[in-house]
């Protein structure tokens, strides 16, 4: 116990980020990983966009094929995850 919270005593909020991903092997995990690839693939389409509306369209593209994938599935576990290691942990 003591190992734990002289840890915990060390803990940031960067800490906390860390340790709330889910485990790749998991639903979560899964739908993480996917709207992962969907940023990257995305990312220089977008940072390049020709346009206002390019840019639009290819941002709304991208998030429709986010929610697809599962992306209110992944924030709620990461919104949930984290406020529970937060209040675990004494970091917020």
């Amino acid at each position: 116990r003591a190992i734990f919270d002289e840890a915990v005593s060390r803990v940031t909020i960067s800490n906390v980020i860390d340790l709330s991903y889910p485990s790749s092997d998991t639903d979560e995990g899964f739908a993480y990983d996917d709207v992962s690839a969907l940023s990257g693939e995305y990312y220089n389409k977008i940072c390049l966009a020709e346009s206002d509306e390019e840019f639009e369209s290819l941002w709304n593209e991208m998030y429709a094929e986010a929610e697809d994938a599962g992306l209110d599935l992944v924030n709620n576990f990461l919104t949930t995850t984290y406020a529970q290691l937060c209040q675990q942990m004494g970091c917020q």
